[in-house]
């Protein structure tokens, strides 16, 4: 299937026939990213989790002392690591991002 000449076509047009484009399962470099993301995920998670275990006194080793950093990196874990991150590379794989333009129709 030739795709159109995009010079004309506006960015809903564009998204529109990008969508109707088959995905491709990932691999090579696309398996690569999707690993990475994951892997970087789990060890972020563990990272903040034993953090604010650490801060809420659950650990018996201090006291409750929680700071401007403590909230600041909840709300950056929460909004950008795991929501806007992994959406971001999840939709990007499911577009072909990682796959060589000899394996893309």
């Amino acid at each position: 299937m030739a795709a159109p000449a995009t010079d004309s076509l506006s960015g809903e047009q564009i998204a529109d026939i990008a969508y109707t484009l088959p995905t491709l399962t990932p691999r090579g470099l696309s398996l690569g990213i999707v690993v990475a993301s994951i892997t970087l995920a789990v060890i972020t998670t563990v990272v903040v989790s034993l953090r604010i275990w650490v801060r809420t006194g659950l650990s018996r080793a201090l006291g409750r002392i929680w700071k401007i950093e403590d909230y600041l990196l909840v709300v950056g874990f929460v909004s950008l690591a795991l929501l806007l991150h992994h959406q971001f590379v999840l939709e990007m794989i499911g577009t072909n991002l990682g796959t060589h333009c000899d394996e893309i129709r």
